[in-house]
């Protein structure tokens, strides 16, 4: 593991409080090709020039063409590491951008052609201004007491895009609109058990459920995982827990053989909870599986989190299933978000005359998601059958 350039992540991560396109725009841990990560602003070619832009930046309205199109297109990314230094001065001197922000600052602009410059202008400052504020909160501490706030005294592990244990599949959140991937992950567990399946299952569905939801949700995932295939799913109560216990029930039928199962949470790793389900994260990890999430330590799960947290579900399954969900369940988040990255989504009928069933059932009837016809047997839906990755 490269820990210098994990620990800039992680510090940029900790600024920006939460997923951020400009932010992953920025660094330069992405392939070129994800560079042209997308946001609801970006989408016009650029036909003038900002009287904002060149009141606040005139060396990005002096590079900006008149005729819609960038004459050069530099690489716009800045190394994690210089992403930090940049940031430090600009904490120290809040008034003033320093040359080299100032200039990825235009190549951006340039490179992705927003519609609205006076807007982008006013989100670059704002979330860099955001940015520096966060810094001053841990800007005393030295590299090692950093890391060591950042994983718990090195309960937690730290994985980044340059990884082994990376998910590669977290790149197609580059895709799609108003997403962006991680710039790290936390983790407690075995981080292998990230890459133990080309093409995991995720399960989902609401906390409040009845037996039949609960029975779906738990032998869908036993069968997946009796058939080697790692098992996705958010910890929580309800649908969440019964996937995950599902998941490890096929331990002690096949042991290690079985597929591994992964919680990712909407919070930092030590507010993760409810702590009714202790024991099952506790078990998670003994079975070599793995508890995550893209933010630091002590970050609380507010209720918007668990919607970033969804389109993680469903950019690392390949199959997602929703076992039982309400008319305004978060599992139909994420089956909008797995949709939206081409993933098979199908959701388990129920009965019409039952709110339980609501979300389900409208997921079906719209096309938005499969039949699925039994969670007993689900080897037509899932790829095929092989032992965890060892990698």
């Amino acid at each position: 593991m490269n820990q210098p350039e994990a620990l800039a992540l992680a510090t940029l991560a900790y600024c920006c409080n939460t997923a951020n396109a400009i932010m992953y725009a920025l660094t330069g841990i992405s392939p070129s090709s994800a560079v042209e990560v997308r946001s609801d602003e970006l989408a016009q070619p650029y036909s003038g020039t900002s009287s904002a832009l060149a009141a606040e930046y005139p060396a990005v309205s002096a590079a900006l063409p008149t005729a819609g199109r960038c004459a050069a297109q530099k690489d716009p990314r800045i190394s994690p590491q210089e992403m930090v230094v940049q940031l430090k001065q600009l904490a120290d001197d809040p008034a003033r951008l320093t040359p080299v922000l100032n200039r990825h600052i235009e190549e951006i602009i340039c490179t992705h052609r927003y519609k609205n410059h006076d807007r982008a202008i006013a989100s670059f400052k704002e979330s860099l201004s955001r940015w520096a504020g966060r810094l001053r909160l841990i800007n005393g501490l030295s590299a090692k007491e950093l890391w060591t706030y950042f994983t718990q005294n090195n309960e937690y592990w730290i994985i980044t895009p340059g990884s082994s244990c990376w998910p590669g599949q977290l790149s197609d959140l580059c895709r799609i609109t108003d997403s962006t991937p991680p710039l790290c992950l936390w983790g407690k567990g075995d981080p292998n058990a990230l890459i133990s399946c080309d093409s995991p299952v995720g399960i989902v569905g609401s906390r409040d459920c009845t037996e039949y939801g609960r029975s779906t949700a738990f032998n869908a995932a036993r069968q997946a995982a009796l058939h080697g295939h790692c098992i996705v799913s958010g910890g929580a109560m309800g649908i969440d827990a019964c996937a995950h216990w599902g998941a490890l029930s096929a331990y002690q039928d096949i042991g290690d053989q079985c597929g591994k199962t992964v919680a990712i949470f909407a919070g930092g790793l030590n507010t993760c909870g409810p702590k009714c389900n202790s024991n099952l994260f506790d078990t998670i990890c003994s079975h070599h599986g793995a508890l995550i999430s893209e933010l630091p330590p002590d970050t609380l799960p507010e209720s918007f989190r668990f919607l970033m947290r969804n389109r993680l579900i469903a950019s690392l399954s390949r199959t997602l299933i929703v076992a039982q969900a309400r008319h305004r369940s978060g599992a139909l988040n994420s089956a909008t978000w797995a949709a939206d990255m081409n993933r098979d989504v199908y959701a388990a009928p129920g009965d019409n005359n039952k709110p339980y069933n609501t979300g389900c059932n409208a997921l079906i009837a719209e096309g938005k998601a499969t039949l699925l016809l039994s969670s007993t047997d689900i080897s037509g839906i899932c790829h095929s059958a092989h032992p965890p990755c060892a990698r």
